[in-house]
């Protein structure tokens, strides 16, 4: 994000956030505690670390061009008690991007996708938490911590899609593409386009020795596993597509920026079936390929080329008009799920009672369900936000980690 003072520049991988109607691309990050929520303590911790955040404490402006610009906005954010329903932000509301909510012993902030990933939601999540314990009396480590009494830097609202996009080309471009015609998994929807967020928490011990017996990191025999109970589903309907997982690529560990805003890359990996190990052999090739360097760089000039430089210096409403129709038409070839893995959280916050961490996907636009996961103090919390009645895919997907001996320690149903 360009940053002047009043405003920001809507980044490149937000721009399209901002343009389409409805938007439904709000995701949720929670903490869990061993103790119940101080609802007063938490106000106090929310009011000292949102003007930490400047990125984040705006609303959408709106002119006749089609640059979009966030208004920094002198807001106040009210703790609210929990909603598992989420409202759908309309793109001309004049109303903050993020919630801050509790429920007994859960912290959750909700944020659109308009401000940041889920690595940006999670670093916000642990300031506030950070935050909220020392006003407890606590002595916390803010060791990989964003400080709340520190000062924002430019290189945390920065728009990585500008700073490292070159004019390359990837070598093998199908890392991206939407090329075949796909298996779709359909079921009765939920009234009112409602969402059922389901929680299932395992031992990381569990697995590794699982994933290890594969020859496979935990990311590649999770996507495995998804791709194999998607097959299972595909047969039972009789179908011999192929079927698609899209995964982001966080692109923080690929290039050297401390961004709080959105800098992720999506791949599409698309499988016809085989057994776990030919799955995985699949994947780690599909990865090799993702994420080589003129890959990541070509998709990078891509997305600046066709938001920074075109999209943007159209009027507004023939702007949104063309991404209402690309997103409509590029919804008849999304995947069939979204797999995002946001990895290990590290820090030392279980020490003042922080038990898990949880990250649910936005309401689901193209696919029946997005799937999350992320791990903290020895658990992996993977969950399922979806918008069918259904729950088939959830039970097939228990029964393919139990194959492996992995069990399900805790299950949280949220509707």
């Amino acid at each position: 994000m360009k940053y002047t003072g009043k405003k920001f520049t809507i980044s490149v991988g937000a721009m399209p956030f901002a343009t389409v109607s409805n938007t439904r691309s709000q995701f949720r990050v929670l903490a869990n505690l061993d103790k119940d929520v101080d609802a007063e303590v938490l106000q106090k911790a929310v009011d000292l670390v949102v003007p930490r955040f400047p990125m984040y404490t705006v609303i959408i402006r709106r002119r006749w061009h089609g640059l979009r610009t966030l208004q920094v906005a002198d807001m106040h954010i009210d703790v609210e008690p929990f909603n598992p329903q989420r409202e759908h932000y309309h793109r001309y509301a004049k109303k903050p991007l993020f919630k801050v909510m509790y429920e007994k012993n859960m912290i959750c902030v909700e944020m659109y996708h308009i401000l940041s990933d889920g690595n940006g939601g999670v670093a916000f999540l642990n300031c506030l938490l950070a935050c909220y314990f020392t006003l407890l009396g606590e002595e916390v480590d803010m060791t990989n911590i964003v400080d709340w009494r520190e000062k924002a830097t430019e290189e945390e609202f920065e728009d990585g899609y500008l700073r490292f996009a070159e004019n390359k080309k990837g070598k093998i471009n199908n890392a991206r593409s939407f090329g075949r015609s796909q298996f779709k998994y359909k079921d009765k929807v939920i009234k009112n386009r409602g969402n059922i967020s389901t929680t299932y928490s395992f031992d990381v011990a569990e697995l590794k020795n699982a994933s290890k017996a594969f020859g496979a990191t935990v990311h590649e025999y999770l996507a495995a596993a998804l791709c194999l109970t998607f097959l299972r589903i595909r047969d039972e309907y009789g179908s011999k597509k192929c079927i698609r997982l899209q995964m982001p690529i966080d692109l923080r560990k690929r290039f050297p920026t401390s961004t709080l805003t959105n800098f992720v890359a999506t791949t599409q990996f698309e499988t016809f079936g085989g057994d776990k190990t030919q799955i995985i052999a699949e994947i780690r090739k599909h990865f090799d390929i993702a994420t080589h360097e003129d890959e990541l760089k070509s998709f990078l000039n891509d997305g600046k080329n066709l938001m920074h430089r075109t999209l943007r210096f159209f009027p507004r409403f023939i702007s949104d008009f063309l991404v209402d129709l690309g997103d409509t038409l590029l919804g008849e070839r999304m995947s069939n799920s979204s797999f995002s893995n946001l990895g290990l959280v590290k820090n030392d916050l279980a020490r003042h009672g922080v038990t898990d961490y949880e990250v649910i996907g936005g309401n689901p636009m193209y696919a029946p369900f997005y799937v999350t996961t992320i791990s903290f103090n020895g658990i992996c919390n993977i969950s399922f936000s979806r918008h069918i009645e259904s729950d088939t895919f959830e039970k097939y997907f228990l029964e393919e980690l139990a194959k492996d001996g992995i069990t399900c320690k805790k299950t949280v149903i949220r509707k």
